[in-house]
């Protein structure tokens, strides 16, 4: 993975479901690393970010919440259209 930047934060991981990607970032500071999860666009876009002062556990663990999440409305989207698909063959 590139190296990417946004807000001083380097970003150290990232998950795509669908057309999201959530993203993990971190930054030494005065008082230790931070850490942030947000949602992208893919490009430079990061959007409602979630900060973790000196916590990576917690933010890897938003991250995968964050994910899991967009997941779960993407396979309701998904049964939504097959049923929708086996009611018009009936």
């Amino acid at each position: 993975m590139e190296t990417r930047e946004n807000a001083g934060y380097t970003i150290t991981d990232n998950i795509w479901v669908g057309n999201k990607e959530f993203v993990l970032g971190e930054r030494d500071t005065p008082l230790g690393v931070a850490y942030v999860t947000w949602e992208s666009n893919g490009k430079d876009n990061y959007y409602w970010g979630n900060y973790y002062m000196q916590n990576r556990l917690a933010a890897v663990r938003n991250l995968l919440e964050r994910t899991t999440k967009e997941l779960t409305i993407l396979e309701h989207k998904e049964r939504k259209i097959q049923k929708e698909k086996r009611s018009e063959r009936e």
